[in-house]
């Protein structure tokens, strides 16, 4: 089995080369920073006849396994829809360290929130209450500088900023 935990954009290769040595793959996600990479990627595991997953840890949150269980038991009733807000690290790493490495909020290192964090949120949704019907997102400038692990700022781009998504499923299971 190989288990991949790198930056997105060094993912592909090494994913593909695991599956050329036959390897089962579990990665972190997302997969790849494009969707046409991502199914290559699935092609050719399943071409190889390799099995693969992607990591899917938010479910087993105790919050989120207990949200879980009070909707399977109908303490909520019939659910009509849902909206959940998620927020994102929001440390700019001046007066402590940032909970995340600062690759983690800059596009060009394969971060971002949007291709960070939206998988997670999508199957938390899908978990709990079923198909996602329609999403919004909203963003806003909350942090406009970060502090880097060297102590070095950088600026704070449109796409590592706040992002407020909301994400609705309609006719919940």
């Amino acid at each position: 089995v190989y288990f991949d935990a790198l930056t997105t954009q060094l993912r592909p290769a090494t994913v593909l080369a695991a599956i050329a040595a036959g390897k089962h793959i579990y990665c972190e996600k997302p997969v790849a920073s494009d969707l046409a990479t991502a199914l290559e990627l699935g092609r050719e595991a399943r071409k190889a006849g390799v099995k693969n997953g992607v990591v899917q840890d938010k479910l087993w949150l105790p919050g989120l396994r207990k949200l879980g269980r009070l909707v399977e038991t109908g303490f909520f009733g019939r659910l009509l829809s849902v909206r959940m807000d998620f927020g994102y690290w929001v440390f700019d790493g001046s007066e402590a360290p940032s909970q995340r490495p600062s690759w983690n909020y800059r596009k060009e290192e394969g971060g971002g929130i949007i291709l960070d964090m939206y998988c997670h949120w999508r199957y938390v949704v899908n978990g709990l209450f079923g198909p996602i019907r329609s999403v919004l997102a909203l963003e806003a400038t909350h942090i406009p500088e970060r502090v880097d692990e060297r102590g070095a700022v950088y600026p704070s781009y449109g796409f590592d900023r706040f992002a407020r998504p909301e994400l609705h499923t309609a006719g919940v299971r």
